[in-house]
């Protein structure tokens, strides 16, 4: 059984193609002293989509986490009860996070469960006192983390009752803006879900802003924590369980991973006391709505049930992952951008879709919502210590492109065929890579998804 996100989200031209990259300059934050615990980084993950893992699969995904500097998996949860297997996954994830530096918050899903006061307590009670529990500890406060997602049955919790019965807990539930206007009694802070250009849970043809991060924490006040969200893709064609959903949000940038991070580490920079306290990754393995930046191919295929599973087998998204490394590093040393300092293991990442925007598969009529706003390119990134060449093979098109030191993007145009990448420095093959899935211009089933290829340069 799987369970799917139903968020609202409360969002709020043209790009030319080019062969440039564009190297971004940086500098860090220095005004004010603060400690890397002020900052934690979590990553959601869909527990209702780890009911067949075994307990090495989730010791590699306390790994992996805890690779790139990841402080919670932030599972996402229902009644526990609700499902027999519940319990003993519970149980074999405590157990891998105990001996891990990433370790676990509970986010409760109220749209598809119907928590309430005293479930929460319960739930709280039995896992809370276990040493793979996370602790947040910033200078705004701090506790066992404590979350929630969506439906409007989180309202209803009391949380001042939850507190008196689960003493050491820091609540940060997933709230909107005009939820935290209310000021909602027994909170610590709220999370707000803008991940993504959109606006009124619609695809828009622009970019991801921090208009509504600003108004959230203005909302929240500086004695609150503000838990902001991240994301490098959104796909979803699901029609099941009372579920109708199909849509992509595009970015018109064509690289709304780079775009959040860098908003997220130059969000205070002109308000110091207006920083980001909690940082969400979404998501950790969600492949219904192809936001996963875990590793995909650890999962069984029983795993795919559901009907989620065709557009994200075969798709890999470990190249963002470990694009986050130095994001988090900067992000929780209070660096206002990337610089060579925090990059520790050179990269470049290639990533396309399977085919081109425009193309209708069989007996699809109308074009998937959001598919009119993407650019047909293949998006390249680089962090690098020292410059680099590239040449990116689209089709039969190849095209040289010059990466500098620290943070580079770059894009060119994707034709149907194989999608190639090399790198080379001062002449020196740093490796090469050629893309597990080929662009072609017909299709059985739509899928906006994206497949992320990389090279680990070893020059």
């Amino acid at each position: 059984m799987l369970f799917y996100r139903f968020a609202i989200f409360y969002l709020t031209g043209i790009i030319s193609v080019t062969a440039c990259a564009t190297t971004k300059s940086a500098t860090t934050k220095s005004a004010i002293t603060k400690s890397a615990s002020d900052r934690a980084v979590a990553a959601h993950l869909i527990f209702g989509d780890t009911y067949a893992h075994t307990p090495k699969k989730w010791q590699r995904e306390f790994e992996l986490a805890a690779e790139i500097g990841v402080d919670a998996l932030l599972l996402d949860i229902v009644l526990p009860v609700q499902d027999p297997w519940a319990p003993r996954q519970l149980d074999s994830a405590f157990n891998a996070a105990t001996n891990s530096t990433t370790k676990i918050a509970f986010s409760f899903d109220f749209a598809m469960a119907a928590w309430t006061t005293g479930t929460v307590i319960s739930t709280l009670q039995r896992y809370t006192g276990l040493p793979g529990y996370f602790r947040y500890q910033g200078s705004k406060g701090g506790g066992k983390l404590v979350s929630t997602f969506d439906g409007p049955a989180r309202l209803n919790v009391d949380w001042p009752t939850v507190k008196a019965a689960v003493p050491d807990i820091y609540v940060v539930p997933n709230l909107s803006i005009d939820e935290v206007e209310a000021h909602p009694p027994g909170i610590n802070g709220a999370v707000h879900w803008n991940a993504w250009p959109s606006r009124f849970n619609l695809p828009i043809d622009g970019n991801v802003t921090t208009v509504d991060d600003h108004i959230m924490q203005n909302a929240l006040g500086h004695d609150q924590a503000y838990g902001a969200q991240l994301s490098p893709w959104f796909f979803t064609n699901y029609h099941d369980h009372g579920v109708d959903k199909e849509w992509v949000f595009p970015s018109n940038s064509d690289h709304l991973l780079i775009d959040r991070w860098q908003q997220m580490l130059g969000f205070d920079s002109s308000a110091p006391q207006a920083h980001v306290d909690i940082l969400v990754i979404y998501s950790w393995n969600d492949c219904g709505e192809c936001t996963y930046i875990n590793d995909i191919g650890a999962w069984d295929v029983a795993e795919f049930s559901g009907g989620d599973g065709s557009y994200c087998q075969g798709f890999k998204h470990d190249g963002w992952r470990l694009l986050m490394e130095p994001f988090i590093t900067a992000f929780k040393a209070f660096a206002t951008a990337l610089t060579t300092e925090h990059i520790l293991t050179e990269i470049v990442t290639l990533e396309h879709r399977p085919y081109l925007a425009k193309t209708l598969c069989s007996g699809q009529s109308q074009p998937v919502p959001g598919s009119e706003f993407q650019h047909d390119v293949v998006a390249l990134i680089g962090q690098t210590k020292s410059p680099v060449q590239l040449v990116v093979t689209s089709g039969a098109t190849s095209t040289v492109i010059n990466f500098g030191a620290g943070l580079s993007t770059s894009k060119v145009p994707m034709q149907l065929g194989q999608q190639k990448l090399s790198v080379t420095r001062n002449g020196k093959s740093c490796g090469q890579v050629t893309s597990s899935v080929v662009v072609t211009d017909t299709c059985s089933t739509p899928n906006y998804n994206a497949n992320v290829e990389y090279i680990l340069l070893n020059c």
